[in-house]
């Protein structure tokens, strides 16, 4: 058969279509056209900010004792005024931002890491690998996670690092449980299988067709614990054993304040305000993004939402009525029958919609409707 024919024969394919922008581009896009991802987006570039710019902000060492300057009033050369040593508040403030960010991104980068690998290996070689792996899951999930933080602080001692590894041992085994399921699921799909059948090996094979997909959706499971590592950080230097003075943090200066609580409350306010605003930027940008990389969790998320507010029939909540205080109005009794007319007999053969012969009976009927003849001779 000539060439000519060859390509007559042959079907037409239409080529495949170019993608109109990079899917990162999409995900902004997306991420900028929620009201609540921008407004989470502005607070975060704020903080940001006042880490950066921290020595530019407040020129004062936050570091800097003066007894004669303490519990100062705000003032141009001192915003925020000073605390009960006479340091600049705005100076701890902005030095305990670079404090807390770094100390939150230490442990979610050491929990990331531990719980990817360990869920990965588990997941893809099974067996007693896995069962091992998550045997230990199971020891570290068993108790809460602030109390075995305080165990493990204990027992290292205090400090900003003893903090991170604490931290971070009570919640790897979270992210490990939910990087198994993700490539147990995974290493079943189609090009896993082809790429095995190919004969590529085990570590490029994880590394190249699994890895990506786990952690795109690790990374957004860590941005929605950013404010829970915060409070475990900021609720360990409050008890004295995270970080140390003085050193500044926002969990030490609400420490070193609450003594101060009646006379100065806001020696409080300015570091329970800024944890407040990071933890609450954190969570709308954490849940915009899990919304932006699945819309259909979203739209059932806005529907079970919908269903706790109004109901499963859209009646507010209450069940067979159609508005408040519509009642069901009671049955009218029936009209008797005039006086001299003796009731028409039934057809014989038929039967009541309660199975007895005969039609209507005059036998008086119990609360159930059942008549309390039938039930005697039943009996």
């Amino acid at each position: 058969m000539s060439p000519e024919a060859l390509d007559a024969a042959a079907p037409f394919t239409a080529p495949a279509p170019v993608p109109d922008a990079a899917p990162g581009n999409t995900l902004l896009r997306q991420l900028l056209s929620r009201p609540t991802a921008l407004a989470a987006l502005a607070l975060l570039c704020i903080i940001l900010s006042m880490a950066v710019f921290a020595p530019y902000l407040s020129p004062r060492h936050p570091a800097d004792v003066d007894i004669t300057r303490k519990f100062e009033a705000p003032s141009l050369e001192e915003p925020l005024g000073t605390d009960h040593l006479g340091r600049s508040v705005l100076a701890r403030l902005c030095h305990g931002t670079r404090v807390s960010l770094f100390a939150v991104g230490a442990i979610l980068t050491c929990i990331v890491a531990v719980g990817l690998t360990a869920g990965c290996v588990a997941g893809y070689a099974g067996g007693r690998v896995d069962g091992l792996l998550m045997r230990a899951c199971d020891v570290f999930m068993t108790f809460p996670t602030f109390i075995l933080a305080l165990f493990l602080v204990g027992v290292l001692g205090s400090g900003l690092t003893n903090v991170i590894i604490a931290v971070a041992c009570t919640h790897w085994a979270w992210y490990a449980r939910f990087a198994r399921g993700l490539v147990l699921g995974l290493k079943q799909r189609e090009y896993v299988l082809a790429a095995r059948a190919a004969g590529t090996r085990p570590t490029r094979l994880v590394l190249r067709h699994i890895l990506p997909p786990v952690l795109a959706q690790m990374l957004v499971m860590a941005g929605l614990d950013v404010g829970h590592m915060l409070l475990h950080v900021s609720g360990l230097s409050f008890l004295g054993l995270g970080v140390r003075p003085p050193t500044p943090e926002w969990g030490v200066m609400i420490g070193d304040a609450r003594e101060y609580i009646g006379t100065h409350p806001e020696l409080l306010l300015y570091p329970g305000l800024m944890i407040f605003v990071t933890v609450m930027a954190f969570n709308l940008l954490g849940d915009a993004l899990r919304d932006a990389l699945d819309p259909a969790a979203a739209r059932e998320t806005e529907r079970d939402a919908a269903c706790g507010a109004h109901g499963p029939d859209g009646t507010d909540g209450l069940d067979g009525l159609d508005g408040p205080g519509e009642l069901d109005e009671p049955d009218e009794p029936d009209e008797p029958g005039e006086p001299g007319e003796p009731d028409e007999p039934d057809e014989p053969g038929e039967r009541d919609e309660f199975g007895a012969a005969g039609g209507e009976d005059d036998s008086p009927t119990d609360f159930h409707g059942v008549r309390a003849g039938a039930r005697e001779g039943a009996a």
